[in-house]
């Protein structure tokens, strides 16, 4: 499983280091692979979680420190002026907007080389923790840029027994 895993998050990884520098011209230095928790979460804002269905099920969780997604946010609004509500939500749309596009695009089913269905991203506005049961295996991975980093965990779910 943690093979599987590794497989998938490596195109995650890259796929987002390119997307930060061709798109974003942020430039990063790519971090590697640990099977850990994040170290401080509470520091991990804006983030989001989708999960992928069908013959591989694995949930994608992609969070920022706070300086990189401000930065993030004033590349994608060019300038405009918005406060309030209106800037929260285009924040959250943001975010997710950037999970999707990212694991849309960088991984494909290792078993047929499909695309992976991918449910609508969730946001959330602080990982505080990331569940798993004593059985699942989260892998981690993160992304180094001037301006702080972008954090990517993959594991599979658990499943509950009633």
């Amino acid at each position: 499983m943690q093979d599987m895993l590794k497989g998938l998050l490596l195109p995650l990884r890259d796929r987002s280091a390119e997307y930060l520098e061709s798109e974003l011209e942020i430039q990063t230095k790519i971090q590697g692979v640990s099977s850990k928790i994040f170290t401080n979460p509470t520091s991990i804002k804006n983030s989001s979680l989708l999960a992928t269905t069908g013959s591989i099920e694995v949930y994608v969780a992609m969070g920022y420190d706070g300086t990189l997604f401000e930065e993030i946010v004033k590349i994608f609004l060019q300038g405009d002026e918005v406060e309030g509500e209106e800037l929260i939500e285009i924040k959250e749309s943001i975010s997710c907007e950037l999970i999707n596009i990212i694991v849309g695009n960088a991984i494909k089913n290792p078993i047929d080389n499909t695309s992976l269905n991918i449910t609508p991203p969730l946001y959330i506005d602080e990982m505080s923790s990331v569940f798993k049961d004593k059985n699942s295996k989260i892998l981690t991975t993160n992304i180094e840029t001037i301006y702080g980093n972008i954090y990517i965990a993959i594991t599979h779910p658990f499943k509950k027994s009633f």
